[in-house]
């Protein structure tokens, strides 16, 4: 059986080699992380970057004056919501189905 979850750490300072070796030749998964460039050479359906690093980006663009702030605000708002969502379906009060209905919902007005 393949494992279900693999952790990197930075402090490993991979090499891109070293990285795709790691993955596999025939990785087909997703890896969330931060920005470390090893993973560029992966494509961006099988990219996805943790919450915690997006976060300061979209407060940065809310605090920004102007129109700027009104798009930040409306991207923490969607964040809310999905988090809000997936919480929810944790705690069983909505189905996986409804879920992935919620959260493309919200991926089409965050894009």
């Amino acid at each position: 059986m393949m494992p279900m979850l693999t952790v990197f750490s930075q402090a490993l300072r991979l090499s891109s080699a070293a990285a795709m070796e790691l993955l596999g030749p025939c990785f087909g998964g997703i890896v969330v992380s931060d920005r470390f460039s090893v993973y560029n050479q992966l494509s961006l359906e099988q990219r996805q970057l943790c919450w915690t690093h997006i976060d300061p980006d979209i407060t940065a663009i809310a605090e920004r004056p102007g129109a700027r702030a009104e798009m930040g605000k409306r991207l923490l708002n969607l964040r809310h919501q999905l988090f809000e969502h997936w919480h929810r379906g944790k705690g069983g009060e909505i189905n996986r189905k409804q879920l992935r209905q919620q959260f493309r919902t919200i991926r089409a007005e965050f894009e």
